[in-house]
C-alpha cells in the first residue's frame, strides 16, 4: 500500500467526488454537485453543477481560487467507493 502524502498547508491536497442523479433544481437546473474536501483542515466545499460538465479542472481551480486565494499547485485525489 502506498502512503498518501500529508499536506503541509490548507488546500495543498484535496479530495473530490461527484454526487449525481439529483432532480434538477435552482435557476440553472443543476442536477449534481461536486464535493471538494481540503485534506489539511477537512473543510468541504459543495459546488452545484451539471453531471455532464466537461471543463471541470478550470471550473474547480477558478472556484477554489476565488474562495481561498490559491496560487500554488494542488494535488487532487479521487477514488470510487
Amino acid at each position: 500500500m502506498i502512503k498518501i502524502q500529508e499536506p503541509g498547508r490548507p488546500w495543498e491536497i484535496v479530495h473530490m467526488d461527484w454526487v449525481t442523479g439529483l432532480p434538477p433544481g435552482g435557476d440553472r437546473s443543476y442536477n449534481a454537485f461536486l464535493v471538494i474536501v481540503d485534506r489539511f483542515s477537512k473543510t468541504p466545499i459543495f459546488i452545484p453543477c451539471h453531471k455532464d460538465d466537461t471543463a471541470i479542472v478550470r471550473f474547480v481551480y477558478e472556484t477554489l481560487d476565488n474562495s481561498n486565494n490559491i496560487k500554488s499547485t494542488m494535488t487532487v485525489l479521487s477514488r470510487k467507493i
